[in-house]
């Protein structure tokens, strides 16, 4: 039995489970982007996406567009800053903000739930 908790804890530890944030970074000449979530979930989870915008130049309106894979199955429980305008788009979700001056930073997070997967036949 105790062969087992200790397999189980060097899994979660090698993040097989989900919850070690991963980055991926992009870089442009108005913005670079620096998106920190896990790279894989389990159901139930709760976690956070960190999304940090450094501008290069002014950006009017900041926008970040969430592609659908970021609601399957899961559940957006809030963002902060809240953006001034949101709006669906095809099967994205777009998150307006107010002016970014250029050399400003902004840091929005996400907070998600995973929703619980659902056994076959119930």
């Amino acid at each position: 039995m105790t062969g087992v908790f200790v397999v189980f804890v060097l899994l979660a530890g090698a993040n097989v489970f989900g919850q070690r944030p991963s980055s991926a970074r992009a870089s442009a000449p108005a913005a670079s982007l620096v998106v920190s979530t896990p790279s894989s979930v389990r159901g139930g989870l709760i976690f956070q996406t960190r999304v940090d915008i450094g501008a290069r130049q002014e950006i009017s309106h900041p926008t970040l567009v969430l592609g659908g894979g970021w609601f399957d199955s899961m559940t957006l429980n809030s963002v902060q800053p809240g953006p001034t305008a949101q709006a669906a788009r095809g099967d994205a979700v777009t998150l307006t903000y107010q002016r970014l001056a250029a050399g400003g930073r902004m840091t929005v997070w996400l907070e998600w739930s995973v929703n619980p997967t659902t056994s076959p036949g119930t």
